[in-house]
């Protein structure tokens, strides 16, 4: 185990998985980083490929504020956003988390 994503009390927590979604959490850019790092290991070891078009970073807290370095996936860049979907929810970054459901209640439904 990294021991580098995030810890609520003495549980560990470094990532969220549901069906082919990853999200990944923790309290460093390095640790992200190091995450990254090992998911791209393991996929190669398992001849798994992430869409590295659907990678998206996001940051919470003090941080924000600040310029952000480069995160890699692979040879590939993510892109650090203001908000990212996860499971159809909007996750907005900024001082705290926050979510988006209004997207969800947007949808019309034509009958």
């Amino acid at each position: 185990m990294l021991d580098v994503g995030c810890h609520l009390g003495t549980q560990y927590i470094g990532c969220l998985l549901y069906a082919d979604d990853i999200t990944l959490l923790s309290p460093s850019i390095a640790g992200l980083q190091c995450m990254l790092d090992k998911c791209c290991v393991v996929a190669d070891d398992l001849s798994l490929a992430f869409s590295t078009s659907k990678s998206h970073a996001v940051v919470f807290g003090k941080m924000r504020k600040y310029e952000l370095p480069v995160l890699y996936l692979g040879s590939t860049t993510v892109d650090w956003c203001s908000s990212v979907k996860y499971l159809g929810i909007n996750l907005l970054g900024g001082r705290s988390l926050k979510f988006d459901i209004m997207p969800m209640k947007r949808v019309e439904v034509v009958v």
